[in-house]
């Protein structure tokens, strides 16, 4: 009897553990035989996995996982994929590996997955309770396999199993959810972009202000006043990132936008910032929620929240585009008052030593180049609510 384990570190393929048994015809004849109608061998068994292991979690004081129908889907199609094109591995010979193993649309609710793989063939016990037995002994043979099995970070798991003539594959997901259950119903509702794009762009930008000014409410600080000249150029500054590419594109798509409103006696700015967010991948289509994500998201980087919670910023523009696969806000956040010169460009003016918050040179004073919060590294996948996000400043002098 041939028994393998396929180590399944997070997002990524480790090695595989196999262990020859050799049992005598006294132990193969007090083994179950294979029933003939495995679909429900295959239910029992995927059930007496999630028990067993929750078991080993518990000698290990853990607390147990929770069955995630999701997962259990995801990981029965791999396990039949297995059977059907008869390999044993992370990676099919299609090219799926992990990173794929859920729909797309689901992949915005784990904030980190894991996998392991069993199989065993030959003269096996056919009963529900000696394999979840025998494949939970094996992965806690294995390091990698163990790592998983009792990682503290996991809440819930699925496990999927098909059976063929003398062999049986078991692939169990483990996963750290990244919303709450309610935020997940939500996802569930609007996982598809709706046909007008407008209206939801329109919302979105209303839910951000809204957003905002809750969060400076709570430290009693007046919200901003909505600006239309800002909000202008913020809509052409989010579509003109997303049009180039993305947030990659976020600094040199802003530069024309910070000379314009600079430049324009009429927005009466002395001091203005720009915040950014982008979220790819799954998206939940709701302007409430893209706007509660984008607040989170700047919440994690300090220096940006500094901004939003700025006593001198009184007026708000946002923009918000999207292509129905992406969403990007542009947020201009402006100081007004009457300065006595206003740096808009590379030349250095004279301005008062009183006046000025930092040394008059040409390196300090330059307020049209944009500089993004460098000290914050981009959020990825696994620490934001939906997609790819980042928040940062654009920053002008008095």
């Amino acid at each position: 009897m041939m028994l393998m384990a396929g180590s399944g570190a997070a997002l990524a393929e480790g090695d595989l553990f196999i262990r020859n048994l050799m049992l005598t015809p006294e132990q193969v004849a007090l083994n179950a035989p294979r029933p003939a109608d495995p679909f429900a061998l295959e239910e029992a068994l995927a059930e007496a996995v999630i028990r067993e292991s929750n078991a080993r979690r518990a000698e290990a004081g853990l607390a147990p996982l929770s069955p995630d129908p999701d997962l259990a889907i995801s990981a029965r199609r791999f396990s039949q994929k297995m059977r059907d094109l008869a390999f044993f591995a992370h990676d099919a010979p299609d090219g799926e590996g992990l990173e794929q193993r859920l729909p797309e649309d689901l992949r915005y609710r784990y904030a980190r997955l894991g996998e392991n793989l069993w199989s065993g063939k030959g003269a096996l016990d056919w009963r529900a309770s000696s394999l979840s037995e025998q494949a939970t002994a094996d992965w806690i043979l294995s390091p990698s396999h163990r790592d998983n099995l009792l990682e503290p970070l996991y809440d819930v798991a699925g496990v999927g199993v098909a059976v063929d003539t003398d062999q049986v594959f078991i692939t169990m997901l483990y996963a750290k959810p990244q919303i709450d259950a309610a935020s997940a119903r939500l996802g569930a509702i609007y996982n598809a972009p709706p046909s007008d794009l407008y209206t939801l762009t329109t919302d979105l930008e209303r839910s951000t202000l809204q957003t905002l000014n809750i969060a400076r409410g709570e430290i009693a600080l007046p919200g901003f006043l909505a600006d239309n000249a800002l909000a202008q150029e913020a809509r052409l500054h989010a579509q003109a990132t997303l049009d180039a590419g993305g947030l990659s594109a976020a600094a040199d798509q802003g530069e024309p936008v910070l000379r314009r409103v600079l430049d324009n006696p009429a927005n009466r700015t002395s001091r203005l910032t720009m915040l950014v967010w982008e979220a790819r991948g799954g998206v939940i289509w709701q302007g409430n929620a893209l706007a509660e994500a984008a607040l989170a998201s700047w919440r994690k980087q300090g220096t940006t929240m500094q901004d939003v919670f700025d006593a001198g910023y009184a007026r708000a523009g946002i923009g918000a585009a999207t292509d129905g696969r992406r969403v990007f806000i542009t947020a201009l956040l402006s100081e007004t008052s009457d300065p006595v010169t206003q740096v808009i460009s590379g030349l250095t003016p004279a301005i008062p030593a009183a006046l000025s918050p930092v040394p008059a040179s040409s390196d300090t004073l330059i307020a049209t180049v944009p500089v993004l919060s460098g000290a914050e590294p981009l959020s990825s996948l696994n620490d934001a609510v939906i997609g790819t996000v980042t928040g940062g400043s654009y920053i002008t002098l008095e």
